[in-house]
């Protein structure tokens, strides 16, 4: 369901009678969200400053840049006709084990739990109110080459799947814009555990809010001008390292076939991952502990939730 949705009907048809007049009551209501919006990031970046000062939960925070794209998206919201979805796309990047995953997954079920409290949105009824949208399942099938190979001589001679190379971008891209553009898609999937993928697997249709992560979310710069916010999760290598062995057994992987796995991918981070921090739009600390970075992000969700949502100007505005 889009966003529209949520505004009354009344409002609704009230902003399509403005005609030429339109236009300013459209600008006060424009700037009168993104001031707000504004005052909500800054208020929210000093109290991290205060509460974590050695070891907070924003790295870096671009509000100038965020502020603007949230001006354009609520610019394009109110030229969009009633009807049509026009999901807010959130793009999260990261390191292999930085964390990036864990937050997608919290940052999506407190959207889903938050939005219930704020405006009364029923997921039940009305459908999610947000979704993620995991790039490991574009991983090209490999299912084959592993059986054949056994693991120890697939992944020495696969170095290809640590790099962006490894994945079906083209495809990935070609499934957000039509995500963002209204479309429902079906989804791959990938399984670690053999390397396999079953193509059009997961049928995803739009929702007011989608998360795609992955380690290459902000490298492709198609893929990338599609988000409406960047986030980059960063996390020191040692924190990293442990945490990839951690889940190393539950993908299948031991001895020497984890060893070069785990070596090639610390490696390709620098060269494959980490520049793409700088197209980020907000940086989170992987290594702030889940219990302080939830905190931040349900405030910052409550933020994101109130001017996404924000009743559609009306007549009585001007």
């Amino acid at each position: 369901m889009a966003i529209h949705a949520i505004t009354s009907r009344h409002a609704q048809r009230e902003h399509l009678r403005f005609g030429t007049h339109s236009s300013r009551i459209e600008t006060d209501w424009l700037d009168a969200r993104t001031r707000e919006f504004e005052t909500g990031l800054e208020a929210l970046q000093a109290k991290d400053t205060q509460e974590n000062p050695c070891n907070p939960v924003i790295l870096r925070l671009k509000i100038g840049k965020i502020v603007s794209q949230v001006h354009q998206f609520l610019k394009q919201r109110l030229q969009t006709p009633i009807d049509q979805p026009l999901p807010f796309m959130i793009g999260v990047a990261g390191g292999t084990a930085s964390g990036k995953s864990t937050v997608t997954e919290h940052w999506t079920r407190l959207f889903i739990r938050q939005v219930g409290k704020l405006i009364g949105w029923k997921n039940r009824e009305q459908g999610p109110f947000a979704q993620a949208l995991n790039l490991d399942h574009y991983f090209f099938d490999y299912a084959k080459a592993r059986r054949e190979k056994g693991d120890t001589a697939f992944f020495r001679d696969h170095a290809i799947i640590d790099t962006p190379d490894g994945l079906d971008m083209p495809l990935a891209t070609q499934h957000v814009f039509k995500l963002k553009n209204g479309q429902a898609v079906r989804t791959p999937q990938y399984e670690f555990t053999d390397s396999s993928r079953k193509d059009a697997h997961q049928l995803k249709v739009p929702t007011p809010v989608i998360l795609v992560e992955g380690l290459y979310a902000l490298r492709p710069e198609p893929l990338a001008k599609l988000f409406n916010l960047k986030v980059f999760v960063q996390a020191t290598e040692p924190v990293r390292s442990e945490r990839w062995w951690d889940r190393a057994a539950s993908r299948n992987l031991s001895g020497e076939a984890a060893r070069i796995m785990h070596d090639r991918a610390m490696a390709k981070h620098s060269e494959f991952v980490e520049p793409t921090a700088s197209k980020a739009d907000l940086v989170l600390n992987g290594n702030a502990g889940i219990a302080n970075t939830q905190k931040f992000l349900a405030q910052l969700n409550t933020l994101l939730i109130k001017v996404l949502t924000a009743a559609l100007p009306t007549k009585a505005s001007a």
